[in-house]
């Protein structure tokens, strides 16, 4: 069992030190030691350090630049991983499938190290994935964390040569195997959510993922989103979903999406329909193009299509999308949208009420600046006269400045509808989460602050209509009596709670407003449990019948299911 495959163990240059048995009895003793490991795993290199040692992961944080985004654990068994977590039969099924997938799971002791999983109520656990995971793990007798050896943005690693030479200055030593990857791929990642696994990151073990789609055409290509990239293929009513690519931010991601579309159509690439996002700036695949047929699908659109193939069903339906940005038909972000969906026509028939979002793009990183914009809309200029607003105590005197003349002139201004930021907007008002370090944090730390509550605020939004006779959420209510409460002393969790429960609720009183009894939600804050827990138990009690994600994620790695199939319908 033991000699499967020939190990090799190098230094932090790349320099051999031992081989094969030797090679792992050199790995346990570095870890023990609190030495960082880059091991080649399945689908390519991961960073490993003692997972129960403060030192060891502070110094994988500081050496991969990854300030607070959290870490997966791996442990020898499903015993050891009970002593720290909550797991029930559901989540021990999974850990235990042969996919071996990160599985989020509740904590419930704190035996490992606090930075693990900043302001987190749960931990990604997994399980050993191959026999050289079972025998490192054994002889260890602690688990260890277990993330994709890539600098940030970049791809994950499957080579040995560029392992060495980009991951010199991480990893302390290297362990490797004697046989090739011959395809990167990323851990998948899963929760469970209304007793059903939910799929946040489809990749190693579920990948490529495989539906049948009734009245399908054959060779369209959804080229997905700008964040959490995989790609799909259309082969004769059968739809290919591809591994997670992820963020295409970087020249080496890309070209990795580049590479993907040309394996998944036998680089048959100029005679395809080529199914994109709306976005003017997602131009990452356009040269690949030429001769190609392109149709552009509005973002959220294609997030309720992708609900509806993931539970096989077909239209017509009321979708909800809620997600931190899309590019909408009136140039405008959105994102907290309710759009009829008929087979090959849809119709925006409700969303968030809109606010500016000073700094742009720099809103999605700083969500004090989304509170700020979720504020103004309320107070004007006013609000920044109210120094015991929190969001405001993270500004200077002179950024605070510059923000009201953001919003004074409407200079570097975004006008959004996205729940995503509204999520944010709050995290930052109840001082959870002003800056953030990686996407979703604020609203995953909000989240976190909710599952400690024994009841929720009371709170409720308005209803209204706009000019053009589009239903409007209006969140102010909520707004303001949080800050009522906040002021009050009120507990944080039950307020955050709260606020969670407005939102659902405010989804069924959109529902009881049109002649629809399906409710399809889908959009990246539909990965927040706590949310779509509420609002699937609301919509049911209220007599509605609510489908949700299982098998294709939620979030933008599931675009490319929801773009080629809606690309299909409308070429019917």
């Amino acid at each position: 069992f033991r000699r499967v495959l020939f190990r090799s163990f190098f230094d932090h240059q790349g320099h051999l030190v031992v081989r094969d048995r030797d090679a792992l009895a050199q790995t346990v003793e570095a870890l023990r030691r609190g030495a960082i490991l880059a091991i080649k795993g399945v689908g390519g290199f991961q960073l490993c350090v003692d997972a129960r040692s403060d030192a060891a992961v502070l110094e994988l944080r500081r050496r991969k630049q990854r300030k607070s985004k959290p870490f997966a654990v791996m442990y020898p068994a499903i015993a050891a991983a009970k002593d720290v977590c909550f797991i029930s039969e559901q989540e021990e099924k999974i850990l235990s499938a042969v996919e071996r997938p990160i599985v989020l799971v509740k904590l419930k002791a704190q035996r490992l190290s606090k930075y693990l999983a900043p302001g987190l109520s749960w931990l990604g656990v997994m399980l050993p994935a191959m026999p050289l995971h079972y025998i490192l793990l054994q002889d260890l007798g602690f688990p260890i964390v277990v993330t994709s050896a890539n600098i940030s943005d970049h791809p994950i690693i499957s080579d040995e040569k560029l392992a060495f030479s980009h991951l010199h200055g991480i990893a302390d030593y290297f362990l490797t195997y004697d046989r090739d990857i011959r395809w990167p791929i990323d851990d998948s990642v899963v929760r469970v959510v209304c007793d059903r696994k939910l799929m946040l990151r489809r990749a190693r073990g579920y990948s490529p993922g495989y539906f049948k789609v009734s009245n399908l055409k054959a060779g369209i290509l959804g080229s997905g989103g700008y964040l959490k990239n995989s790609i799909s293929y259309s082969v004769s009513n059968c739809l290919f979903l591809g591994p997670h690519i992820g963020d295409l931010v970087t020249p080496e991601s890309r070209d990795r999406h580049a590479l993907q579309i040309k394996k998944m159509t036998n680089n048959q690439v100029a005679s395809i329909t080529y199914a994109k996002d709306l976005h003017p700036d997602f131009i990452h695949a356009d040269r690949l193009q030429s001769g190609s047929i392109q149709r552009g699908v509005q973002h959220h659109v294609a997030h309720i299509v992708s609900c509806l193939v993931d539970n096989d069903i077909v239209p017509p339906v009321l979708g909800v999308a809620w997600d931190g940005a899309g590019f909408g038909d009136d140039g405008n972000l959105w994102g907290g949208e309710f759009i009829k969906i008929s087979s090959n026509s849809w119709r925006r028939v409700a969303h968030m009420r809109g606010f500016l979002l000073p700094g742009g793009a720099q809103a999605a990183k700083e969500p004090c600046r989304a509170a700020l914009g979720l504020l103004y809309a309320i107070y004007g200029e006013s609000l920044f006269l109210n120094l015991d607003l929190i969001p405001l105590g993270a500004f200077s005197a002179l950024e605070k400045t510059n923000l009201l003349q953001m919003l004074q002139r409407n200079v570097q201004i975004y006008h959004t509808t996205s729940m995503g930021r509204i999520f944010d907007a709050f995290s930052a008002i109840l001082g959870i989460c002003q800056r953030v370090t990686y996407e979703g944090q604020a609203a995953a730390m909000l989240e976190s602050v909710a599952c400690k509550a024994y009841a929720p605020r009371p709170y409720v939004c308005a209803l209204v209509k706009s000019l053009d006779d589009i239903l409007v959420i209006d969140w102010e209510p909520v707004v303001r009596k949080v800050l009522i409460d906040l002021e009050n002393g009120h507990d944080l969790a039950e307020i955050a709670a709260g606020i969670h429960i407005a939102f659902a609720q405010a989804i069924v009183a959109v529902a009881g407003e049109f002649h629809e009894r399906r409710i399809a939600l889908s959009g990246g804050c539909f990965q927040n449990a706590y949310l779509t827990q509420a609002v699937v138990k609301s919509l049911k009690l209220a007599g509605f019948s609510p489908f949700w994600h299982e098998r294709i994620p939620p979030n933008d790695g599931g675009l490319a299911v929801g773009q080629a199939v809606w690309a299909s319908w409308i070429t019917q």
